[in-house]
């Protein structure tokens, strides 16, 4: 069973997720308003609340984020799970290209919008969000129209169409980078490799507005 209880301060209350009677999560909300997210605080945590279905989930608990998430060839992934208006339950996928160690001919954003391309093209159930500050991620939301369903099973196959997904966006992006590319490697210090890294994919960002599809 999933639980909200609040405590402390009537002006600055906590808020307490609890599964089984187990926090797995605390937030502090204003007034009456309730956090905007829950992020859970352990793997184990994490197994309480992905065992439930999602029938148990509460209406008024909008985002929970996971504790930990995975890695796909090449993007890492992190797990929420929404409740919007009509007790409608999704699970996103964030996915974050790995910058240091992205080694293909094209670049993380025209990879991102590969995805989009994806999903919009062949995987009309999936909604994306693009977030205003987070240039280099998406979140990728599958619903789950049945509330008897475990939230893990929901995630298991999430993750199967979501490497469908990456899939078809790295081979569409490795076809259109065919005879247009040329790799260069650099090693940088590690107190300045951040900052290069960073440089060299907005100055690839750049060629790319110009017209050359090119990035060092």
């Amino acid at each position: 069973m999933i639980e909200l209880q609040r405590e402390g301060e009537p002006h600055l209350p906590t808020y307490l997720l609890k599964v089984n009677g187990q926090v797995i999560s605390k937030a502090i909300g204003i007034g009456e308003k309730l956090p905007e997210e829950f992020v859970i605080e352990s793997k184990q945590s994490n197994k309480l609340l992905t065992n439930c279905s999602f029938s148990e989930l509460l209406p008024n608990v909008h985002k929970i984020v996971l504790s930990d998430g995975y890695y796909i060839e090449p993007v890492n992934i992190g797990i929420e799970i929404y409740t919007e208006e009509q007790d409608k339950q999704l699970i996103g996928l964030r996915i974050t290209p790995v910058m240091g160690e992205w080694i293909f001919p094209f670049t993380p954003l025209t990879f991102l919008e590969e995805v989009e391309s994806v999903v919009q093209n062949r995987f009309a159930q999936v909604r994306i969000i693009k977030e205003e500050n987070w240039v280099f991620t998406l979140i990728l939301l599958f619903a789950e129209n049945d509330s008897d369903t475990i939230i893990k099973s929901t995630i298991r196959d999430s993750t199967e169409s979501l490497r469908e997904i990456l899939d078809q966006a790295i081979t569409a992006c490795l076809e259109r980078s065919k005879g247009k590319s040329l790799a260069t490697y650099f090693s940088f210090p590690e107190e300045i490799k951040a900052a290069c890294e960073q440089y060299l994919l907005y100055f690839g960002e750049f060629l790319r507005d110009v017209g050359n599809q090119r990035i060092s």
